[in-house]
């Protein structure tokens, strides 16, 4: 059973593909188990609730969508200190990397994979390459990962995660 944290953008994606929606909620639990955080729920319900999608609200839909993954109390992660002191941990490898981004772009992601990389998560998707999958990002998580012998999650786009699941019947 593989355990899974979906970025926030990625729900943003699933409320227009019903038919991937339909095939994961078929594979919960028996395959995947969908994990959460305070952090993504906040930001699904700071989407405007004017934001139509298919004419519908889309806060609505993607707060839907991701409701009807998180189906125990205990699959919404706790977003601890620790978990934040590892994510200015990533952000400090990823600034001595290269990276340019200010610790507010970065922060929440960092925070994420923290918080997947403390619960020893399988996998996160996400579709942001220009934050939590950059290359010097994805870096700074594997160095200071190493050095406190944690796993490092393995990282899938959206596309990619779809591809995935098409592997389990």
């Amino acid at each position: 059973m593989k355990r899974i944290l979906l970025d926030t953008n990625v729900y943003g994606l699933l409320i227009f593909d019903r038919p991937f929606v339909d095939k994961l909620q078929v594979l919960i639990p028996s395959f995947f188990v969908v994990y959460s955080t305070s952090l993504i729920r906040k930001e699904l319900r700071d989407i405007s609730k004017d934001a139509k999608a298919e004419g519908r609200s889309k806060r609505n839909l993607v707060l839907s969508v991701h409701d009807s993954f998180i189906r125990k109390s205990n699959h919404m992660l706790e977003v601890n200190e620790f978990i934040i002191l590892l994510a200015n941990k990533y952000f400090e490898e990823y600034k001595e990397g290269g990276g340019a981004l200010s610790i507010i772009e970065m922060l929440p992601d960092f925070t994420l994979v923290a918080c997947a990389t403390l619960y020893t998560l399988d996998l996160v998707v996400s579709n942001d390459n220009r934050t939590m999958l950059s290359g010097i990002a994805k870096r700074a998580y594997n160095v200071v990962n190493n050095k406190i012998n944690f796993n490092t999650p393995t990282f899938y786009t959206y596309n990619s995660f779809r591809e995935y699941v098409r592997r389990f019947q």
